[in-house]
């Protein structure tokens, strides 16, 4: 076992793994670029809050409600429950995020800068194959050209590791195995 301090849901529903990782990684990262829930007034986080309420139009958001601060922080009780290690992602991608430096910004407003401002697709839902219990995200542009998931991703790429090990661990054949390989 590579991460044998992980576990993840071992009863998810579903047996067929997604084509890409999105699903799991966008409600990650817009977490990390969210402010936590009991936070209060301006901060680091304004920029973030302003591109999840206005990234991406109405053809990307198509037929699903745009989700809130308050949709991404109900979210957390959700994702905590699929993956053991959630919260402590969200601290180590907050923690890289936080010392990013690039020549357009450093910190979390470079990230936000570098890599959150375009969109691919369709907005993804919050709530993994569930549009509407906690609406969409902007779908961060994930192409080739413009690989922004797996930069910030990337940020620690221990963490990234131990996400795609966890989300491959879901789609396993059904067992009693439920930590990450």
């Amino acid at each position: 076992e590579a991460f044998p301090h992980l576990t993840v849901a071992a009863d998810w529903p579903s047996s067929r793994a997604p084509r890409s990782g999105s699903a799991f990684y966008l409600p990650l990262i817009w977490t990390a670029l969210l402010p936590p829930e009991a936070s209060e007034g301006p901060s680091c986080f304004d920029q973030s809050v302003q591109q999840l309420n206005s990234l991406g139009d109405e053809k990307h958001f198509k037929w699903a409600r745009r989700a809130s601060l308050l949709d991404v922080w109900q979210a957390q009780v959700y994702w905590r429950q699929i993956f053991s290690g959630w919260d402590d992602w969200v601290t180590r991608l907050r923690v890289a995020m936080a010392a990013f430096e690039s020549p357009e910004g450093c910190g979390l407003e470079g990230v936000v800068k570098c890599y959150v401002q375009r969109v691919s697709v369709t907005a993804s839902a919050l709530v993994y194959g569930d549009l509407e219990v906690l609406g969409a995200l902007p779908h961060i542009s994930n192409a080739r050209q413009s690989p922004h998931q797996d930069a910030i991703l990337e940020l620690d790429l221990a963490l990234r590791m131990e996400i795609e090990a966890s989300v491959a661990t879901l789609f396993l054949p059904s067992e009693t195995t439920t930590a990450p390989t």
